[in-house]
C-alpha cells in the first residue's frame, strides 16, 4: 500500500543578536502508523549544477507529542538518520497531536561582515518614467515566494502571508486588508499568485515613487544582503510519510527554540543516555546520547553551588556548536530551586533602572523591589512590592498569576529577627542558619557603578563631559525629588562628568521623599518649573522616586511634553553611540501617548507599535529584537539597553542631542515640529476618585460609545465641529507571543485623527485615579506654537461633555494637567 504524503517548507532565520528562529509547526496523526519523517536545507538555484550555499547548513527536527495542552510536550523522537543533507526518522506514532521543532546549531548560519561593493538595483524606470522591477530582483522575490509558499502549491494563503508580513513589517494582514488584496493583485481560490506577489512589491515602490528603502528593509528581514545572497537564513523541507492515514501538518508559530523543548531534550537524555561522573567532581555528572550524526550532552549539577564547566572540543576533527568557539564555558546551576544568592544595593538602595541593569549583568532569575514609585512615601504613603524576571523587566501576567495563586496556599512562614545584615559594606556575606536551611549568600553591591558602566558603553562620555564642564558649558539643574537617583546624579553627571555640584538638588534619598509627592510633572517638580522659568539654567530634569520616569524642560522653564521627548530622541537617535553600532530595530509608544513618535517613524520608514500602558509591553517586544526605543506619556522614556524606563538614560540622551545639534532645547523642538508638524496634547489627572462612582463612569461611557448610532455623530465645540469615526475599547494583540490584551482604554477617534481617551490607572493605593488624555495633530506651521490647552480646549470640552466626568466625581478640576 501506497504510503500517504505531506509536505511543508519553512525558513531559518539569524536575528541580530545571533538568535536562530524558524517555523514551528503542529502535526496531527488520525491513527496509529509508521511515519517517515524528513527535513532538509530547500535548494532554490535556478542554474543547473550550482546548488544554494546554503545547503551545507545542519538541519534536525524534533518531534513532541502533545500531552492533554500544548503546555504539556514530551520528546518523541529526532531525525537522527542521515543520508547526505537528508536528516530523517522512521518509526511507529499513536494517534494524537505532535509538535515539530525544526532545529540547527547555527555553526554554518552566521552573521558576516564581508563588506558588499555593489548594491543590487531592485527598481528602474523605462524611458516614458514607468517604474519596473529588474530582473535581478524579481528572481530574488521569486525565490523568497518559494520560501513562504509553505504548502508548495504555488499560491500565497492569507495564513503563508502573514508569517512573510510578521518577518518583514513585524505586523498581520487582516481580512479587510486581504479582501482589498484579491481585488487588485492576481489570485487564484482567494490566494495571491507569484505575479501578485511581484505586482504587490512594484505598488510598493511606486508608492514610495521608486525609493527602494522599504524593498530593502523586507528583503534584509528576509536574510538577503545588498548583493541579493541570501546570508542570513537557510529555507528546509518538512516531508512527511505515513503508511495508514494522511498526515495534517501546519506552520503555527515563528520563533526560537522554546525551553520546553529543551527540558524536554535534558529530561531525554538524562532517561537514554550514558551516565558518567566528571572526573574530581562526584558531583557533576555529564550525561551523553550518541547517534551516528552528533552527540548531545548534559550537564548535571547535583551540589548545592552553581558550577562553571568550562568545554574544550579543541580535540576534536569535526566538532561544530552553536557558540562558534571550540572552548568556552556554561554556568550550571545548582539542584536546590532555593534562592542561594542575594545581591542588595549598598545601603539598601537601588534604582529600578539599575536593578534591571545587574539582573541581567548577573544573570539573575530575578530581582524584588520594594518602592512607592512615583507616588508619595512614608508611614501614610505608599509601598509597592514588584518583582522583575529574568530578562530585567517587570514580570508578566502569567507569573504574577501564578504566584498570587502559590500564595493563597501558603500557611505558615518563619522570620529570623536576629539575622543581622550590614547593608553599608561591600562584599559577601555567607549565613548558615544552624543547619535548618541550606547556606546562602547575601553580597553588597555599589549601587551606581554596574548601571554607570552600562552607561559609558552607551553613550561619549568626553563629549558630554565637554558639554557640561568645558568652556561653554551647559548650565543644568537637576532635581532627584529626595528619590533612590540622587547618588546617581550626583555620582555620573556631578562627579564624572564634571557638572558643578550645585547643579543637583534634593540627592540625599528620604524614605518620606521630604514629605512631597516624587512625581516629575509641572505640578509636584513646580520648584523645579519656577527655578528654569529664572532663564539662568539652559536645562533641567527631575526624576521620580525609584528613577525610571523623568521630565525635561528647556530654557525658562519650556516644557517637553513626554510624547515629544521620544520622538525627538528617535529623530536625532544617531546622536546616541549605542545605536551607531547597534542599529535601529522599531519605535513603539503607549497607546495614550500621542502620535509624534509615528510621525518619525513613518518618516525614517522605521516599524512602529502601539501597545497598552505598562513596561512588560515594550520588554516583550524587545527580547524579539523587534524594538529599540520607546515611550510612555507618563514620563517613561527607555530603550532596549535594559527592560525599565530609565530616567537618567533619558537625561543623557538629551544631553547627547544638545552637543551634536548645538541647539537650545526651545529650538530642537520647534524644529521638529516644522519638520513632523505637531501633536498637541495634554493629559488631565483627577486622583483619589472615590473607586466605585469612577468605575460606574467608565462602564456607562462605554456602553454610550457602542451605541451603533454614536459612530458618526457629530459634537461641536468653540466653533470646531468634530465627527466620531471610531469608538473602542483598546485591545492589543501582541506580535511576539500572541497573547491579546483587552479592555486598555476607552477611544474616541475622530475623522481628522483627533483622540479622546478614557482610563482607569494608576499605582496608588487610595481611590482610583481617572486619566483622560487629548491628542491633536496640527501641520500648520502657523498654529504650531500655540499653547496646547488653547488648541485643545474643544476637545476637552466634548470630553468633559461626553462622559460627564465632573458631574459624576464632584471635581470642577483634575489634580494634576500635564
Amino acid at each position: 500500500m501506497d504510503w500517504q504524503y505531506m509536505q511543508s517548507k519553512g525558513c531559518f532565520f539569524l536575528e541580530e543578536d545571533g538568535e536562530i528562529i524558524s517555523h514551528q509547526y503542529r502535526m496531527q496523526i488520525a491513527q496509529r502508523s509508521m511515519v517517515y519523517l524528513t527535513i532538509k536545507p530547500l535548494n532554490l538555484s535556478q542554474v543547473e549544477g550550482k546548488p544554494s550555499p546554503w545547503l551545507s547548513v545542519d538541519t534536525a527536527l524534533y518531534i513532541l507529542k502533545e500531552n492533554e495542552s500544548q503546555a504539556n510536550l514530551q520528546l518523541v523522537c529526532f531525525t537522527e538518520l542521515r543520508n547526505r543533507e537528508v536528516f530523517g526518522w522512521t518509526g511507529e506514532l499513536g494517534p494524537g497531536i505532535y509538535w515539530l521543532i525544526p532545529s540547527t546549531t547555527g555553526c554554518r548560519l552566521r552573521k558576516k561582515i564581508n563588506p558588499v561593493t555593489d548594491e543590487a538595483q531592485l527598481v528602474y524606470r523605462d524611458e516614458t518614467g514607468k517604474l519596473f522591477l529588474t530582473k535581478e530582483f524579481k528572481s530574488t522575490l521569486s525565490d523568497i515566494f518559494e520560501v513562504i509558499d509553505l504548502d508548495g502549491n504555488g499560491l500565497l494563503s492569507l495564513e503563508e502571508y502573514n508569517f512573510f508580513e510578521l518577518r518583514t513589517s513585524g505586523e498581520k494582514c487582516d481580512e479587510d486588508a486581504w479582501a482589498v488584496c484579491r481585488d487588485n493583485f492576481d489570485t487564484k481560490r482567494n490566494e495571491l499568485t507569484r505575479q501578485g506577489f511581484m505586482d504587490l512589491n512594484l505598488m510598493e515602490a511606486n508608492d514610495r515613487e521608486g525609493d527602494p528603502c522599504d524593498l530593502w528593509v523586507t528583503l534584509h528581514s528576509m536574510g538577503y544582503n545588498k548583493a541579493l545572497e541570501l546570508t542570513e537564513a537557510c529555507p528546509f523541507v518538512i516531508d512527511i510519510y505515513a503508511e495508514k492515514c494522511k498526515p495534517k501538518i501546519k506552520a503555527v508559530h515563528m520563533e526560537a527554540c522554546s525551553g520546553q523543548l529543551e527540558k524536554a531534550i535534558c529530561k531525554s537524555v538524562l532517561s537514554k543516555g550514558d551516565a558518567k561522573v566528571m572526573d574530581g567532581y562526584e558531583n557533576i555528572i555529564v550525561h551523553t546520547y550518541s547517534c551516528d550524526t552528533w552527540i548531545t550532552s548534559v550537564i548535571e549539577n547535583k551540589s548545592d553551588e552553581k558550577v562553571i564547566i568550562h568545554i574544550n572540543n579543541e580535540l576534536s576533527k569535526n566538532c561544530v556548536n552553536n557558540r562558534g568557539l571550540n572552548i568556552f564555558a556554561v554556568e550550571v546551576g545548582p539542584k536546590s530551586t532555593m534562592i542561594g544568592r542575594l545581591v542588595i544595593g549598598q545601603n539598601g538602595i537601588l534604582s529600578t533602572p539599575a536593578v534591571s541593569c545587574i539582573i541581567r549583568k548577573i544573570k539573575a532569575i530575578g530581582g524584588i523591589i520594594l518602592t512607592a514609585s512615583h507616588n508619595p512615601g512614608g508611614p501614610n504613603g505608599d509601598f509597592g512590592i514588584k518583582f522583575n524576571i529574568s530578562n530585567g523587566g517587570p514580570a508578566p501576567e502569567a507569573i504574577t498569576d501564578k504566584i498570587f495563586q502559590i500564595s493563597k496556599t501558603i500557611e505558615e512562614y518563619a522570620i529570623c529577627p536576629d539575622l543581622k545584615v550590614d547593608l553599608g559594606v561591600l562584599g559577601k556575606q555567607q549565613f548558615d542558619l544552624e543547619n535548618k536551611f541550606k547556606p546562602f549568600t547575601v553580597e553588597i553591591v555599589d549601587s551606581v557603578e554596574a548601571y554607570a558602566t552600562m552607561l559609558r558603553s552607551i553613550f561619549d562620555f568626553s563629549a558630554l563631559k565637554e558639554l557640561l564642564s568645558g568652556p561653554n558649558r551647559l548650565k543644568i539643574r537637576i532635581d532627584a525629588m529626595h528619590g533612590v537617583v540622587g547618588p546617581y546624579v550626583k555620582k555620573i553627571l556631578c562627579e564624572e562628568l564634571g557638572a558643578p555640584a550645585n547643579s543637583a538638588v534634593n540627592c540625599v534619598p528620604l524614605e518620606d521623599f521630604g514629605g512631597h509627592h516624587p512625581d516629575p510633572n509641572l505640578t509636584y517638580a513646580a520648584d523645579l518649573v519656577e527655578t528654569m522659568k529664572s532663564g539662568e539654567h539652559d536645562f533641567g530634569a527631575a526624576f521620580d522616586g525609584d528613577g525610571d520616569r523623568n521630565m525635561i524642560l528647556g530654557k525658562h522653564g519650556f516644557f517637553v511634553n513626554p510624547s515629544d521627548s521620544v520622538a525627538v530622541i528617535a529623530a536625532n537617535i544617531f546622536s546616541i553611540p549605542y545605536f551607531q553600532q547597534t542599529g535601529v530595530r522599531g519605535f513603539a509608544r503607549s497607546m495614550p501617548t500621542s502620535g509624534a513618535l509615528d510621525r518619525v517613524a513613518n518618516a525614517t520608514k522605521i516599524a512602529l507599535y502601539e501597545t497598552p500602558t505598562g513596561w512588560k509591553f515594550f520588554g516583550n517586544l524587545m527580547d524579539a529584537s523587534k524594538l529599540s526605543l520607546c515611550g510612555e506619556e507618563s514620563f517613561g522614556t527607555g530603550s532596549d539597553h535594559i527592560r525599565e524606563k530609565d530616567g537618567l538614560w533619558a537625561v543623557l540622551a538629551w544631553l547627547s542631542i544638545l552637543a551634536t545639534r548645538k541647539q537650545s532645547v526651545e529650538d530642537i523642538l520647534k524644529d521638529h515640529w516644522q519638520k513632523y508638524g505637531r501633536n498637541f496634547f495634554t493629559r488631565y489627572d483627577y486622583e483619589e476618585v472615590e473607586a466605585e462612582g469612577a468605575n460606574k463612569m467608565m462602564k456607562d461611557l462605554e456602553a454610550l460609545m457602542f451605541d451603533r448610532s454614536f459612530v458618526g455623530k457629530q459634537f461641536s465645540a468653540k466653533d470646531k465641529v468634530y465627527t466620531v469615526e471610531k469608538a473602542d475599547n483598546f485591545e492589543y494583540s501582541d506580535p511576539v507571543d500572541g497573547s491579546i490584551s483587552r479592555n486598555q482604554g476607552l477611544r474616541l477617534i475622530f475623522t481628522d485623527g483627533s483622540r479622546i481617551i478614557f482610563r482607569l490607572s494608576g499605582t496608588g493605593s487610595a481611590g482610583a485615579t481617572i486619566r483622560l488624555y487629548i491628542d491633536s495633530y496640527e501641520k500648520d506651521v502657523a498654529k504650531i506654537n500655540q499653547d496646547p490647552q488653547v488648541m485643545l480646549a474643544p476637545l476637552i470640552s466634548i470630553a468633559l461633555k461626553v462622559s460627564q466626568l465632573q458631574e459624576r466625581t464632584g471635581r470642577s478640576a483634575p489634580t494634576v494637567i500635564t
